[in-house]
């Protein structure tokens, strides 16, 4: 399945209480909670010449294991990737064979949603509490979301701004065809 998202904010974030007592007064939906085990293979791209594709093997609360599949670009905020969920717990060591070590990027997920706008309350192991506001996006249906407005109704508790992946903060050095 194709998706397409837009991330309009991602920050560190100390404490959740105020960002959870914001949802609560627009109205927002608690979704879930979930333990999150991503595992992030960089693949060649020969047409960009870089390690800008990249396999994702998420495992969600140690059952349901999802594959993204996606290449990152300068342009961050703008996402657009394909998924699918896989049955055959397999999947990890097959794409190890095929791509070496991954990173790996253990994290609890609070997620919470209003209209096509969902909020990410995440606390990453070696890293540290990071809130992201991402809108769904859809070609069959114009989106009108004040992204800005529900930023400002955090910027009080949001500290310093993320620009990157997950993967880059928990690494935090570059590996090459799998290889640290």
């Amino acid at each position: 399945m194709k998706v397409q998202l837009c991330r309009d904010t991602k920050y560190f974030c100390e404490n959740f209480t105020q960002i959870r007592e914001i949802l609560n007064q627009f109205q927002a939906q608690f979704i879930t909670r979930k333990q999150q085990e991503d595992h992030i293979f960089k693949i060649y791209d020969p047409q960009t010449q870089s390690n800008s594709k990249r396999i994702k093997i998420r495992i969600e609360n140690e059952e349901s294991t999802l594959v993204y599949v996606y290449s990152r670009s300068n342009q961050e905020s703008n996402i657009e990737f394909e998924y699918y969920q896989v049955k055959d717990a397999q999947i990890l060591p097959i794409f190890t064979s095929l791509y070496g070590q991954a990173i790996t990027i253990k994290k609890a997920r609070e997620v919470w949603s209003k209209d096509h706008v969902v909020f990410h309350l995440d606390t990453v192991e070696g890293v540290g509490n990071i809130f992201e506001i991402e809108l769904l996006r859809s070609d069959t249906t114009p989106i009108t979301v004040d992204l800005e407005g529900y930023k400002q109704l955090f910027e009080g508790y949001l500290l310093e701004k993320i620009e990157g992946s997950n993967e880059d903060l928990v690494n935090g050095k570059e590996f090459v065809d799998g290889k640290l």
